[in-house]
């Protein structure tokens, strides 16, 4: 439930910016929003100067926003743990084995390393900068 009210507070936010498709209005189960006919952007189409900057725009806006959520910095470590907890349970299992001898190389090289220590690398790191966590997409990529 507390995902859904956060979702739609930042919807509104989004759509009262106009930085996002404009809300026309909400119900009991779902909302009703501008349909806007566009395609997604091609790869080659993120390093055209003038579209970059328009997206760098409107990141910029995004990031720049007050919204009523948690500015505690705890998405990225839980994402990271469940990753890691995926990668040791499945691909990096002492009893993993690659399909191709290219995958096996692969997943040897990965054993090596001790993915532990270098997140609690980077977590001294991030809170070592002054870096304010900030309102985010979390998911800028083609398609």
């Amino acid at each position: 439930m507390d995902a859904i009210v956060t979702e739609s507070v930042i919807f509104t936010l989004l759509s009262e910016r106009r930085l996002g498709p404009k809300l026309h209005g909400v119900f009991s189960g779902g909302r009703i929003e501008e349909y806007i006919p566009a395609r997604s952007l091609l790869t080659k189409e993120l390093s055209e100067p003038a579209i970059s900057m328009k997206i760098a725009e409107k990141m910029a806006a995004i990031h720049s926003m007050d919204v009523p959520l948690s500015k505690e910095p705890n998405w990225l470590w839980k994402t990271m743990g469940k990753w890691m907890k995926t990668a040791r349970d499945e691909r990096l299992a002492p009893n993993a084995v690659g399909k191709t001898a290219e995958e096996q190389n692969v997943i040897k090289e990965l054993k090596l390393i001790d993915f532990e220590k270098e997140i609690e690398w980077l977590k001294k790191f991030v809170s070592s900068v002054d870096s304010p966590v900030v309102f985010c997409h979390n998911d800028l990529q083609e398609g």
